[in-house]
Order: C-alpha cells, then sequence, then structure tokens
C-alpha cells in the first residue's frame, strides 16, 4: 500500500485498528467481486457516515476493490497444501507455493517428483515392498534433503486388506525406519476419520493403529477432526489432515476451512491437505472450479 493511500486512510485507522488482530493480508480483487481466506474473515467496507470528506470517499472506494483476510491462530505453524488431481501442472499452476504436495502411488519409488521446495511430500503407496526394497528407497528419500512422510496401504480400514495384515505390513516397515533413521522424513499412518465415530463403522480403532511417527486421519466430516485430534494427543503424538475438502461452492468452502481450524485449536495438527477432487466425485471440490477457495488455501500456506 502507498504512503498517499495510508495518508488518506489515517481518518479511518482508530476504527480499523480492533480489526488488525491477530493478522490481516490484504489482497487485490481484480478477477471476482471478493476473495475469501482461512478463518476469521474481516471485509473492510468504510462508512463515510455524515462526514464524507474527500478522504473517506476515497478511503471507502479503496475498501470496496481489496478483501482483508485473518489467519487464525490456530492456523499458524500449521501446513496447508493440496493434492495434485489428474494434471499436476495446472494444480501447481493454480496453487504454486503450497506447504505440502500429497501423492499417491501403487508402489513406493526413490525418486520423488519434482515440487516447489517449499512442499513437504506426502506420499503414500498400496504394495507392500520388501524390507531390502524399502531400505533402498528410505536411505534415497533420506539422502534428498526433502521433508517426506510416508504412508503405506493409506485408508486400509475402509479397503480390501485386513487389521491383521495392515499391521504386519507396517511392522516390517517401521523395522527398516528404525535402522535409517531421518529427521525430515517420517512414517505417517493415514486412515478414515469416520473410524473414530462413536459406532466403530470400520471396526473398532485399536485394530488399526500402528507405531507411526504420525497420525493421519482424512477428514471430511467435520465431526472427524476433534475425535481425530483427541485420538492423537492420547496417544502422545503429532497427527495430520492428509485429505480433506467440501463441496459447498467458495463461499461454503470457506466457512468448512474455518471450521476446521477452530475445531483443532487445542492442538493443532501438523498440516492440512485439500483434496484436489478432480475425479468429480461430490465429496470436494477440485481447485479450478473453487479460484476463492484456493486462495483462501494459499494465503494459509503463506502464513505457515
Amino acid at each position: 500500500m502507498s504512503s498517499a493511500l495510508l495518508r488518506r486512510l489515517a481518518p479511518l485507522s482508530l476504527f480499523l485498528v480492533p480489526l488488525l488482530i491477530p493478522v490481516l493480508v490484504v489482497a487485490a480483487n481484480a478477477a471476482v467481486p471478493k476473495k475469501h481466506h482461512h478463518k476469521k474473515q474481516t471485509t473492510a467496507t468504510a462508512t463515510a457516515g455524515t462526514a464524507a470528506t474527500k478522504t473517506a470517499a476515497t478511503a471507502t472506494r479503496t475498501a470496496t476493490t481489496t478483501t482483508r483476510y485473518t489467519i487464525p491462530s490456530a492456523a499458524h505453524g500449521v501446513r496447508f497444501g493440496t493434492s495434485l488431481g489428474t494434471n499436476t501442472a495446472t494444480t501447481l499452476r493454480l496453487f504454486p507455493r503450497p506447504d505440502v504436495v500429497r501423492i499417491f502411488w501403487s508402489s513406493p519409488k526413490a525418486q520423488l517428483p519434482s515440487m516447489p521446495s517449499t512442499a513437504a511430500l506426502w506420499v503414500s503407496f498400496k504394495s507392500l515392498p520388501s524390507q531390502s526394497t524399502f531400505a533402498s528407497i528410505l536411505q534415497s528419500w533420506n539422502r534428498s534433503g526433502r521433508t517426506v512422510y510416508w504412508t503405506y496401504h493409506h485408508e486400509a480400514d475402509r479397503d480390501n486388506i485386513t487389521a491383521t495384515a495392515f499391521r504386519n505390513g507396517w511392522a516390517s516397515l517401521l523395522a527398516v525406519e528404525k535402522k535409517y533413521p531421518s529427521t525430515h522424513v517420517k512414517s505417517m499412518s493415514i486412515l478414515t476419520g469416520i473410524l473414530l465415530a462413536p459406532n466403530h463403522p470400520h471396526g473398532n480403532p485399536e485394530s488399526w493403529y500402528v507405531n507411526a511417527d504420525i497420525l493421519g486421519f482424512d477428514c471430511y466430516v467435520p465431526a472427524s477432526v476433534p475425535r481425530a485430534m483427541a485420538y492423537a494427543k492420547a496417544k502422545h503424538k503429532p497427527w495430520a489432515i492428509p485429505e480433506f475438502g467440501a463441496d459447498n461452492g467458495d463461499a461454503g468452502n470457506i466457512k468448512y476451512i474455518q471450521s476446521t481450524i477452530a475445531s483443532w485449536a487445542a492442538y493443532p495438527p501438523l498440516g492440512a491437505s485439500w483434496y484436489n477432487n478432480t475425479a468429480g466425485a461430490s465429496f470436494s471440490q477440485p481447485l479450478d472450479k473453487v479460484p476463492r477457495t484456493t486462495t483462501y488455501l494459499q494465503t494459509l500456506a503463506s502464513a505457515s
């Protein structure tokens, strides 16, 4: 904001001060009427009142062409990002500096994909490698210098695998991890948030528990978030939300994100990744269909 504009806004400064807590991010609204960002949102629409001076009128016009985004305190220190969808180039054009990139593989790969340097890579794979194969792959990740969270068989609690086979597979890989520890490459189990519902629709959550470094839960249902938080806290483990999302349009999605952040305030996750659902199912919207949601997520990522 130029110094000249600041001088013109001076008469309104006493009114705007209370709105600057905790943090405000200002973005020009050239393409859309309003852009929204995470949790508490403040729209600065100045009212000139009876003293409609030239300065106040200018400030009012300026305020209507900008949107002020408040970053909630519970979002600070949390990584925000996205899955890649069907077109990596398009996703990174829409969201060029994610803090997290969620990557789905059928089998683990030693060569990590080229992604923005800001991004932690959350990779998952379904097939179980041998210990010798995984040892080679894990050492390659360790040498990469990238932050990597790896997952064997995400959402196994709703997939075609028994809890016993799941735990045994994890035990094999965790034994390898123990031999080759790293400060930036960590294991992360990923189960569905609905697993923790009181009626236990996918069986006893304890039957799916593995001693990974991080506990991940894919949380689309808002009630899943505080349950995942409480479960991880009880286990004395850090946690994450590798998938979340909604299909409510920009305004509804932003409210959903705000509510999600508010619900984890007591014990924030390490990160949360929007599911860029280019497949067209209804539980989460692709980034190219919700520009204000995408901008909001980018603002959160830049402030983490």
